[in-house]
């Protein structure tokens, strides 16, 4: 049975923002403020912005966030339906510093999918449950969001969304991928670190990722 889900989970475990409540207010829905879409390449992503720091004064815990975008001449309905189809995910995102394990699809009601995804990101796996939940304008847009639901020793705050539009570019017919991605994830000086050398690639191997799966679909 296939799910809406998406947590690119190529690195979506490990993106933060340095203050938790900040990530839960993002407003990741329509273009990147300040766009120009017709700056933007077929299948480049392009980073936003992205940030690496301690999320409190005990450096136990690095907050981070990131944001990348891309626009593709893939039908928005072959991109969505690799978000929409939570269990096909590891198949696609498995390459780069983050790989998506498995997702197991614990419940499914009125606020979102309730599931369990497994990551294995800076080496280390991660476990976390999560609550996915859809906004559909189906063909024109699509808006998908992942909500940990209860932080664990390892991960904390994860908080990601996935929008997608119809756009036209000089007048083609486009898909407009945007990616944001925050939470905190323990660790010291030296996770921080490799994060932060990795932030920015990881992200962009995500979306590459996501359209490749998208022109299989």
């Amino acid at each position: 049975m296939k799910h809406s889900f998406f947590y690119a989970l190529a690195f979506a475990a490990l993106v933060f923002v340095p203050v938790g409540a900040r990530a839960q207010t993002a407003s990741t829905e329509g273009v990147s403020p300040g766009t120009d879409l017709s700056s933007l390449k077929l299948d480049t992503p392009v980073m936003v912005n992205s940030d690496v720091a301690f999320a409190d004064s005990s450096n136990k815990w690095i907050a981070m966030s990131a944001e990348v975008h891309a626009i593709t001449q893939t039908p928005l309905e072959k991109v969505y339906a690799v978000l929409h189809d939570l269990e096909g995910q590891p198949k696609v995102f498995n390459k780069g510093l983050s790989v998506t394990k498995s997702i197991v699809i614990k419940s499914s009601g009125p606020e979102g999918v309730v599931a369990e995804c497994t990551m294995t990101a800076v080496g280390q796996d991660t476990t976390y449950t999560a609550v996915v939940s859809e906004k559909l304008n189906l063909p024109d847009s699509a808006l998908i969001t992942v909500k940990q639901t209860v932080p664990n020793a390892q991960i904390r705050n994860v908080y990601a969304t996935w929008y997608l539009a119809a756009v036209s570019v000089n007048g083609v017919k486009c898909t407009y991928i945007r990616f944001y991605d925050s939470n905190e994830a323990a660790g010291g000086a030296i996770k921080k670190g490799l994060v932060s050398a990795g932030i920015n690639s990881a992200h962009i191997s995500t979306i590459k990722q996501l359209i490749a799966g998208a022109k299989n679909k």
